[in-house]
């Protein structure tokens, strides 16, 4: 039975996006039009398809269509900063980067991502500076099922 939703329409595609079935999520994107023209799921999710066909000026277009329609997605922030890095392109990363620390100020791969942007633009002194809080963790180290004797 075919979901009569925009909310599962919308999922289903993404997920046929995820297994590379291209035809069909545009199928269930356009199916999740008709019903919610502007889903920001849909957007994302034709965002991930230009990602699988490596047009990343496609994917960025789409990734800036997917947070005008839904500003606290860290997905598409996530996504968008990636794709501002591989395109050179710094200072929107950062400012993406920026973003999703507002969003999950925990986030320690934030401060993976912000370390990277640094080591791009040539400030080493900045990108050690960014990791050394992660390095300061007390967090227990793996074990890997060793035990000690």
């Amino acid at each position: 039975e075919e979901p009569g939703n925009a909310y599962a329409l919308a999922h289903r595609g993404l997920a046929k996006v995820w297994m590379r079935r291209k035809e069909e999520a545009e199928a269930d994107f356009v199916a999740a039009e008709k019903i919610v023209p502007d889903d920001p799921v849909v957007a994302r999710g034709r965002a991930l398809q230009a990602l699988n066909d490596e047009d990343l000026p496609a994917a960025l277009r789409l990734f800036d269509r997917a947070i005008k329609l839904d500003d606290d997605s860290e997905f598409s922030y996530r996504y968008r900063a990636s794709i501002h890095l591989a395109l050179g392109q710094l200072d929107e990363a950062m400012a993406d980067i920026s973003r999703l620390r507002q969003l999950k100020p925990d986030d320690a791969s934030l401060s993976l991502m912000r370390s990277a942007v640094f080591r791009l633009r040539g400030e080493r002194d900045k990108a050690l500076a960014e990791l050394a809080p992660l390095a300061s963790r007390t967090e227990a180290p793996l074990q890997f099922g060793l035990a000690d004797e």
